[in-house]
């Protein structure tokens, strides 16, 4: 590993973005104390290796080493320091340590005309979608789906030198016929993307739909904000478990896509779309602004983009199923 630098923590693991056999990567530690820790990292590796899709985030390499008192100390002049990392876990001798090398990674630090930004979010949404119509398709539920569980591959072939792709599968559940299953505390992922169910400890496909939904609220709304801003866990966890609390959508926010944002976060996981109803919506919007910037090219004059109807004939309720 070469040039590492820290880009997100929690939960028990951290995140790096290195230098891997050439390739620009992103590394996740995950420290384990006992047995069942270990297995769900290990879980965790497995299932990325076998979700293989062009949107869902491909998994090099990945290793498991007990931890020992050498491996606290710093060695000098080392391509990239193991100790560091540790000191970020907190981690202590005789703990696991699972590494997973995913990628390639890519920062973005494009800037776009507006016109061009709202393009690129139905893309990039798309691409999501895409990933999680797999991983459904699979019989997973990714359970913890969030801006910061999106990576983006460096790509010249697109505009904007990137495509996304789905990451952490650390606490996807595999899911029956009966598409649905119990969970406790400890498998509910972020607070602020969980679906009222999920706090009464049911997980589904239609759960995900819910923590898609927010997230398109993030995209549309920018990065920089956060949902239900400023409210504490537990407030936003009883206030969306009720039906009480639900996202506000800013002025001027494009509608179509605010439209399938509001589809998705209904209360009720019957009334949301399947991740199939979501992509055909995404799709449908994005071949319909390609036809009107294809127009206005032609015409010379400034074409508006579509404001209504897009999403009608793809957002019939469908449980996430």
């Amino acid at each position: 590993m070469q040039q590492m630098a820290l880009i997100g923590s929690g939960g028990g693991g951290c995140v790096y973005i290195g230098r891997w056999r050439g390739v620009t990567v992103a590394i996740k530690f995950i420290v384990s104390s006992n047995d069942d820790q270990l297995v769900r990292s290990q879980r965790e590796a497995l299932l990325s290796r076998l979700a293989s899709h062009p949107h869902v985030v491909q998994t090099y390499a990945t290793s498991v080493t007990q931890l020992a008192e050498n491996m606290f100390k710093a060695k000098g002049r080392a391509k990239y320091s193991i100790h560091e990392v540790l000191r970020q876990l907190g981690a202590h001798e005789q703990q696991f340590l699972t590494m997973v090398v995913m990628g390639p990674f890519h920062r973005d630090t494009t800037s776009w005309s507006p016109r061009m930004l709202l393009r690129s979010t139905v893309r990039t949404a798309l691409e999501i979608a895409h990933g999680m119509q797999h991983l459904h398709l699979s019989g997973l539920v990714h359970g913890d789906l969030k801006p910061g569980n999106v990576l983006l591959k460096g790509s010249n072939q697109d505009k904007r030198k990137f495509v996304a792709k789905v990451s952490d599968l650390g606490i996807a559940h595999p899911v029956g016929a009966a598409d649905e299953m119990s969970i406790d505390d400890g498998q509910i992922g972020s607070i602020a993307y969980m679906a009222p169910e999920v706090f009464k400890g049911r997980m589904m496909k239609a759960s995900d739909v819910y923590s898609f939904g927010v997230l398109l609220w993030q995209l549309v709304c920018g990065t920089g904000s956060s949902p239900y801003e400023g409210a504490h866990p537990m407030a936003i966890a009883l206030g969306v478990s009720e039906g009480k609390l639900s996202l506000r959508w800013p002025p001027g926010v494009f509608r179509p896509l605010q439209q399938l944002g509001e589809l998705c976060t209904q209360t009720d996981p019957a009334a949301r779309p399947s991740f199939k109803s979501v992509v055909g919506a995404l799709e449908k919007l994005e071949r319909h602004m390609q036809r009107l910037a294809a127009a206005s090219a032609a015409s010379g004059a400034t074409a508006s983009p579509p404001t209504s109807g897009i999403l009608a004939s793809n957002s019939g309720p469908g449980g996430g199923r």
